[in-house]
This record gives structure tokens, sequence and C-alpha cells, in this order.
């Protein structure tokens, strides 16, 4: 079972790629975007934002407007989940501080 070390040490990683925090930034400014919104703003290939947003779903950064299994043939849209971010980033400066 995953411990929440394990979780902080998976969020501080994913928080560490250039990418993600395009990502979260667009979605924090911009509001509810696509895949294909999401790469032309940060420009690069949908299939990278693709590769983003599965790491950042997991760690409940953002959230998706459909559910898993329901989202084939849908346009999906991605949300900023601003308590998680919080929630996460909380924990890693508490971890950097030692508490």
């Amino acid at each position: 079972m995953p411990t929440e070390d394990d979780a902080r040490q998976r969020a501080m990683t994913q928080l560490g790629l250039p990418l993600v925090r395009q990502v979260l930034r667009h979605l924090a400014g911009h509001g509810p975007s696509t895949r294909a919104e999401l790469a032309e703003a940060c420009g690069v290939h949908p299939q990278a934002i693709n590769h983003a947003v599965r790491r950042l779903e997991p760690l409940n950064l953002i959230s998706v407007d459909h559910p898993p299994g329901q989202r084939h043939g849908k346009r999906v849209r991605y949300l900023l989940d601003r308590d998680g971010l919080t929630r996460t980033l909380d924990a890693l400066g508490n971890y950097v501080l030692g508490r």
C-alpha cells in the first residue's frame, strides 16, 4: 500500500517536469481545456499532453469532466484541482521544513 511519503515523492517528481508545470499553469489561468487546447498553449504535440495529464490525474492535481471508461469519442476537458494542488504543495512544504 502506497504511503504518504510515496505520494509526496511521486508529486515532487511530476512537478519537476516542465510540461506538467505548464499544463497546471495554463489550467490555473484559463480554466477547463481540452488536450488540443493544452497542446497549442504549451507548443507541444497532443500526445505529449496525454502523457502529462495521465501523470497528473492520479495525483489529484487535475480532474476530468468525464470519468474513465466514458471518455471514448467525447470531448474531454481537464480542470485544475485547486484543493488537490494546495494539499500537495502544503505537504511538500511540510516535508522540506521537516514537519
